[in-house]
């Protein structure tokens, strides 16, 4: 799979690490003021990059399922990931107009 996209896969990667710096710096203002202080779509943000390093990054080399992950499975799981997080902005967005 990641063979015959070689961009996709690359944009993912890209932006897997863009919202995980995004993550890093939000945790400063997290540890200051709290995550309730931040505006929804910036929890959203500390959301989506929690699943990329728990779902996405975090492996047991010491089970026998998660030792070994293939390139296609990496990629439908960082492509559901992403596809998630993109239609909560979407939803977030769409009830903020409601509010309004």
């Amino acid at each position: 799979m990641m063979n015959m996209c070689p961009r996709i896969g690359v944009k993912l990667r890209n932006d897997a690490m863009e919202l995980l710096q995004k993550e890093s710096e939000l945790q400063e203002i997290v540890q200051l003021v709290g995550s309730d202080a931040l505006p929804e779509d910036q929890q959203l943000t500390l959301e989506i990059a929690r699943m990329i390093r728990e779902y996405f990054l975090q492996q047991n080399a010491y089970h026998e399922v998660d030792t070994f992950c293939p390139m296609d499975k990496q990629y439908k799981l960082m492509k559901a990931i992403t596809s998630w997080g993109d239609k909560a902005r979407v939803l977030s967005k769409a009830a903020l107009q409601l509010q309004i």
